[in-house]
């Protein structure tokens, strides 16, 4: 009896699988592909030719979209392929559909809102369209704008532009399209998509009604708590509570970058029986249930305060997670500001063995500032084992591309820049003995194209010459 239990259940469990993977399209949120996935260089295009550029982004667009939701001919998708939809008359369509395996992608037009508006507006589409969007300067260019870096306060695209290689870069290098300049976007309206290195953050509105129920987002990334809040009546919303750490989150406030899945309850005060107590000269918080906070950190009213192991509010210099933080005489944490000889960050932490106030000032490994040192001058740097590229905070690029004075170099995993041949991806560039990328021009019997690449296969310089798969110069 006992094994055919087992049988029984074992067959339920298959079937739920099976059901679970043959959804219809749009049924249910799907997480099939990872961040690396949807930035893999298979993912990237050119456009094939000038003012075709809102096309190509399209096409990276839909196929990032494809991807995540585990579509299978995502590949399929070019400019030959969705012309007759998306653009049928030499221009992309406010508004269009396409089909693939996974059911049918529709892509929307629309316009964003005002200069001193558009960064937010954009760090908010982008945490619920990780496929990105298409973002455009009208006139001008587009490229697809694929996410943000919120701790380097910092934009990433793709730009189909044939100048530009093909790969995630900063929207700061790409042709002529900025945040401030781009009026208008293309994204996808079908069901929404998330990466599987996602995580999801639930909502217990604990008594209350409304509010959010669950968030996505990717860790480290600088994803906010959603501000949507629940109501319940008689009671006000304070924020909502971890109640593994005991600390208290706002709206709006980062989601901490060490969190996978995770559950917030919401937090309710009652007349006199929630807030700020005072028990002689000293102060302690007590929650809506009666309890109070203990060796916890609790944010109210925009400044952060610690409490002891007693629950006491403490003030002055303290240790807590491994920093030290200052507590003014209110207990409010300092931010930003100098201590004595000592900076606390605007995370409350103090600073150690880094550049400060805008870099002007050096403390050391204890905190504490190093009068006359100097700050890197950003550059070209040589060494015996050749050239590496400093910024002024003394860190350098490595492993990736870089854009220094009009010119595109590479540099190693050590950080040093490459000369000669390199192979990146399946593509060959050739790097001077200077470091610049060659471009459109003929290295020996090859030919390096506008955007770096190495030509094969296919008529070059103006269609006089033909090179064959290898790359080489057929006379």
């Amino acid at each position: 009896m006992q094994k055919m239990n087992r049988r029984i259940l074992g067959s339920l469990l298959c079937l739920m699988l099976v059901c679970m993977f043959v959804l219809p399209a749009g049924s249910a949120e799907v997480q099939a592909a990872t961040f690396a996935d949807i930035n893999d260089d298979s993912v990237w295009v050119n456009q094939s030719a000038s003012g075709r550029c809102t096309l190509a982004s399209a096409v990276m667009l839909m196929r990032r979209y494809a991807l995540l939701r585990g579509d299978s001919d995502w590949a399929e998708i070019t400019e030959d392929a969705i012309e007759s939809v998306a653009w049928p008359s030499g221009g992309l369509q406010w508004s269009f559909d396409y089909t693939t395996s996974g059911g049918v992608i529709q892509v929307r037009h629309t316009g964003l809102s005002s200069n001193d508006k558009r960064k937010q507006e954009l760090i908010e589409l982008l945490q619920i369209h990780p496929e990105g969007v298409v973002l455009y300067r009208s006139g001008v260019h587009a490229v697809l704008l694929t996410d943000y870096d919120a701790v380097n306060d910092e934009f990433y695209c793709c730009d189909p532009s044939q100048a530009r290689p093909k790969a995630r870069i900063l929207l700061t290098d790409s042709y002529k399209v900025s945040v401030s300049n781009a009026a208008y976007i293309w994204y996808i309206a079908s069901p929404r998509v998330s990466v599987s290195d996602s995580y999801r953050l639930s909502f217990e509105v604990n008594g209350g009604s409304g509010g959010p129920e669950e968030q996505d987002f990717v860790p480290g990334t600088g994803s906010k708590i959603t501000d949507e809040v629940p109501s319940r009546t008689g009671y006000t919303f304070r924020g909502w509570l971890d109640e593994d750490e005991m600390v208290l989150y706002l709206p709006g406030d980062t989601i901490p970058e060490d969190w996978t899945n995770h559950e917030l309850k919401a937090q309710w005060v009652v007349t006199d029986a929630a807030g700020w107590k005072q028990s002689g000269s000293r102060w302690w918080y007590q929650r809506e249930d009666g309890s109070y906070v203990k060796n916890a950190w609790i944010k109210d009213h925009g400044a952060w305060y610690h409490f002891d192991a007693s629950g006491y509010m403490q003030t002055g210099w303290i240790k807590a997670d491994g920093n030290w933080y200052y507590l003014s005489s209110s207990g409010a944490m300092a931010v930003s500001r100098w201590i004595g000889n000592y900076y606390v960050k605007a995370n409350g932490a103090m600073a150690v063995s880094e550049w400060v106030d805008n870099d002007w000032y050096y403390v050391d490994e204890n905190g504490l500032w190093v009068p006359g040192k100097t700050k890197y001058t950003e550059g070209w740097v040589q060494t015996s084992d050749g050239w590496w590229y400093r910024y002024g905070n003394g860190s350098y690029p490595k492993d990736c591309w870089k854009k220094i004075d009009g010119a595109w170099y590479h540099f190693d995993a050590k950080g040093y820049m490459q000369t000669g041949w390199i192979e990146i991806g399946s593509d060959w560039y050739y790097l001077k003995k200077s470091g610049k990328m060659a471009a459109s021009e003929w290295v020996g019997e090859y030919y390096l194209k506008a955007d770096g690449r190495m030509a094969v296969s296919e008529w070059v310089d103006g269609g006089k010459y033909y090179v064959d798969e290898h790359g080489r110069w057929k006379p």
